[in-house]
């Protein structure tokens, strides 16, 4: 097939973009919904492409690079054709992206964005991926997709997209603990309180935009439902994705906690606790973080938490820290 077969084919086809927030369960929903026969690949790959990110930079595109969307791929081989694929229209790209640089429009960006070859590397590069699969339907997981949602369902108009969300004083204390376990994550991992709030709320801004813009397309999806009642959550969730639930998705007959240390959990059966939050996060920060997003957590219904120390009645004790 060339690139203009593979686009109409693709136009048709309907991808599960799970863009939600960081540390909130999203890399757990990937791996159940993987399970799914729909969705379900020869091989388990929990990678994210950050293919919206890296579509702008396509001149730089070689073989393994960049490597989240060849780690995504999974096939050196199939990565490849995808890059052979979009020869006809390098030109053309590059002089899109030399136009949107000169543009301050957003709406106007993304209207050239389309218009100069992007939508065709985005279908040529999820045709291969899902050629490698070998699944019906592809699930791809990239939180800061959310930036992107126009552009994927210009790519995609069938798309399903799932922004899964957690209490925040969660989401933030487990980057600090990812930050501590796993030392070549803190590239990401390691940001201020003040920089973690400004960025969960601007991301939970645009879903909550996006959800009550396009309730066919995009579902805002609570953690606290999803592992406090797995089978009514998981059915929510087939049914916005248009499939049949399947009860052994939200099953793990062979758990193993040992196969990813920074998430364990991921092989494991789903609990409604993985950590105390605060082992890694004082009361003082925690109570700051809330003062800070209050709004939004209103909006969300999420509870303040209150000083574990207090409610248990036991004295304060060591806690593990990212700076100001």
């Amino acid at each position: 097939m060339n690139l203009l077969e593979i686009s109409r084919a693709e136009r048709e086809a309907a991808p599960v973009f799970i863009v939600g927030e960081a540390r909130s369960g999203t890399t757990i929903l990937s791996r159940i919904l993987q399970k799914h026969e729909a969705f379900r690949p020869r091989e388990v790959n929990l990678r994210e492409s950050a293919v919206m990110a890296h579509a702008n930079q396509n001149a730089t595109y070689g073989p393994r690079l960049p490597s989240s969307l060849h780690g995504y791929m999974g096939d050196s081989q199939r990565y490849e054709d995808f890059l052979a694929s979009l020869a006809p229209i390098r030109h053309l790209m590059r002089t899109g992206i030399v136009l949107q640089e000169r543009i301050p429009s957003q709406r106007a960006k993304d209207l050239i964005w389309a218009a100069t070859g992007h939508v065709l590397l985005v279908r040529s590069y999820f045709h291969h991926a899902r050629l490698v699969r070998g699944a019906r339907r592809v699930v791809e997981k990239t939180p800061s997709h959310i930036h992107h949602v126009n552009r994927l369902l210009r790519c995609y108009p069938r798309a399903r997209l799932i922004y899964i969300h957690r209490h925040p004083v969660d989401v933030y204390s487990s980057y600090v603990r990812r930050s501590q376990i796993d030392p070549k994550s803190r590239s990401w991992t390691r940001m201020s309180l003040k920089a973690f709030a400004k960025r969960w709320e601007q991301r939970t801004t645009l879903a909550i935009e996006a959800a009550d813009r396009l309730p066919d397309a995009f579902l805002l999806l609570p953690y606290a439902d999803f592992t406090g009642d797995a089978q009514t959550t998981m059915r929510r969730v087939c049914h916005f994705v248009g499939e049949e639930f399947d009860p052994e998705i939200i099953m793990e007959r062979e758990p193993d906690l040992t196969r990813l240390k920074e998430t364990p959990h991921v092989y494991g059966q789903i609990v409604t606790k993985t950590k105390d939050w605060s082992d890694y996060l004082s009361a003082e920060r925690a109570a700051r973080l809330q003062e800070l997003l209050a709004p939004m957590m209103a909006r969300l219904s999420y509870p303040p938490y209150g000083d574990p120390d207090r409610r248990a009645g036991a004295s304060p004790g060591a806690r593990h820290e990212i700076g100001p």
